[in-house]
C-alpha cells in the first residue's frame, strides 16, 4: 500500500483482522469518492436512494446507516 493510504488506514485504529478489514473498505471509499469528486462526476449525478454510502453524514443519524 502507498504511505498515503496507510497514513488514512492509521487513523482507524485497527486492533484486529475484522477492524483492520473494516477500516480498508472505508479508506477505500474514501479515495474512491474524492477521485469522482474531483473528476467532476458528482456535476453530473448522485447517489439515490439505496446507493448512498455509510461514511456520508447525510446518510447517517445518530452514528447508524439508513
Amino acid at each position: 500500500m502507498n504511505d498515503i493510504f496507510e497514513q488514512m488506514l492509521r487513523q482507524h485504529s485497527p486492533s484486529g483482522e475484522i477492524d483492520k478489514r473494516n477500516a480498508v473498505y472505508e479508506v477505500m471509499q474514501q479515495v474512491i469518492l474524492g477521485g469522482l469528486y474531483r473528476g467532476g462526476f458528482f456535476k453530473e449525478a448522485a447517489f439515490y436512494g439505496g446507493t448512498c454510502l455509510r461514511i456520508s453524514p447525510l446518510c447517517s443519524v445518530n452514528g447508524k446507516s439508513h
